[in-house]
């Protein structure tokens, strides 16, 4: 759990690092401001993966230079397994989102016996797969709308389980978020 906790923390460091890295698209002024934070909460669902959600958070993170729209869940098992889903709103930060968008130009296929690592379409959207068997961890990434990033993180799950995630995902709903 700690691993995963980790992941997280590290992509939102990552995040607030490009944002301090944009001041000159922050002084366009006419960038779009994001989502309210709470509309991304309503999209998170109750139950994903087999699994029930036990937290909701949102937060607008705002410097002098841009301002992000987050939302996360968690969803967890007594058996320490569990989900964490992101939503992140970049479309007041083009520098971020191009960072935090960056894999979507690519073609990934590769698998072993450690685990796979794979880019599709989800409903005509990228995604990126990730699955690491020896800590039983995935991560998935789906890029909505040419501003919204899907962040989902699982922990001890079966490859069957993660290959699963995304079908259940607001994807549609999150593309007509404005």
């Amino acid at each position: 759990m700690r691993i995963v906790r980790l992941c997280v923390a590290m992509a939102v460091l990552i995040g607030l690092v490009h944002i301090a890295r944009a001041a000159d698209d922050a002084k366009d002024k006419s960038k779009v401001d994001p989502v309210d934070f709470h509309k991304l909460q309503e999209l998170l669902p109750e139950t994903f993966g087999g699994f029930k959600r036990t937290s909701a958070t949102g937060r607008l993170i705002k410097t002098e230079k841009s301002v992000l729209a987050e939302a996360k869940g968690e969803y967890r098992k007594a058996d320490e397994s569990g989900i964490i889903i992101t939503f992140t709103d970049y479309i007041a930060d083009p520098a971020a989102r191009d960072d935090a968008s960056n894999w979507t130009s690519m073609d990934i296929d590769q698998e072993n016996g450690g685990g796979f690592s794979r880019t599709f379409k989800l409903a005509g959207h990228p995604a990126w797969e990730q699955y690491q068997q020896d800590s039983r961890t995935g991560q998935l990434q789906v890029f909505v709308a040419d501003r919204y990033l899907i962040l989902v993180i699982a922990n001890k799950l079966t490859p069957e389980q993660v290959k699963k995630l995304p079908e259940t995902l607001p994807v549609a709903k999150l593309a007509d978020l404005k």
